[in-house]
């Protein structure tokens, strides 16, 4: 069994949320990464692998391309939020196809976001692989498209999934209870495809280094002063 780690998205906070996976991540099986990133932050995603001492890593960069054509009703009702969904798909579907021809069905593969810190261990070898694992749901309306889990053969389901995009904004335009952002596209994809999925009980937060907000985050967990302390060492570290 490999655990194929698959990041994709803006550098964001990765060089203080990677570790934390990097520690966090426990599984019996090989751990190999597949990062997928834009052109102009390819030499900083490079400079990051070497510090933290990545060996076992597939990266590619690509090319920015312009926002895609977003329907006018989806504007008329706000939600201005769909002009990131297609590049977040984009990026999340390379990182998948850069390994997927190395892959077998009893491969595990996770979606990871750079500015995701995991808080505790995360033990592969205990899930329920014929689900999809995420980070969150709320009211059965926004599943998590930052962070989730599955076996290779659901993975291919879940990442191959940006050219049908469009399809599914031209099919939705009454449904009020799915616009098309990131997180209500992924619910809709997992339910189409008929997939089972559960939560994962893991604090997971998001950390914007320029967001003082992130600090309040990490206080809701009784090991605040712990995670805090680390963040810091990685900062001193990297720098």
């Amino acid at each position: 069994m490999q655990l194929i780690v698959c990041i994709s998205g803006q550098i964001r906070t990765a060089r203080i949320c990677l570790p934390s996976l990097m520690t966090n991540l426990r599984s019996s099986g090989k751990t190999i990464y597949s990062i997928s990133v834009w052109e102009e932050e390819f030499n900083e995603w490079l400079d990051l692998i070497q510090i933290l001492n990545i060996s076992e890593v597939i990266i590619k960069p690509y090319k920015s391309s312009k926002p895609a054509k977003i329907p006018n009703w989806i504007y008329s009702r706000g939600h201005r939020a769909a002009e990131s969904t297609k590049p977040m798909f984009f990026l999340m579907q390379k990182s998948f196809e850069q390994i997927q021809n190395n892959l077998s069905p009893k491969d595990v593969v996770v979606r990871y976001r750079p500015d995701l810190y995991l808080t505790e261990p995360l033990f592969i070898d205990s899930l329920d692989l014929s689900k999809v694992w995420l980070k969150h749901k709320i009211n059965e309306t926004y599943y998590s498209d930052q962070f989730f889990i599955s076996n290779a053969t659901i993975a291919s389901l879940l990442f191959n999934t940006y050219n049908e995009i469009p399809w599914y904004w031209q099919q939705v335009v009454e449904d009020d209870k799915f616009i098309p952002t990131g997180e209500k596209l992924f619910r809709r994809i997992i339910q189409d495809k008929n997939l089972n999925s559960d939560e994962l009980k893991l604090q997971i937060p998001i950390i914007r280094e320029k967001d003082s907000c992130w600090l309040k985050s990490l206080k809701k967990y009784s090991h605040f002063r712990l995670v805090l302390l680390v963040l810091k060492l990685h900062l001193k570290v990297l720098h």
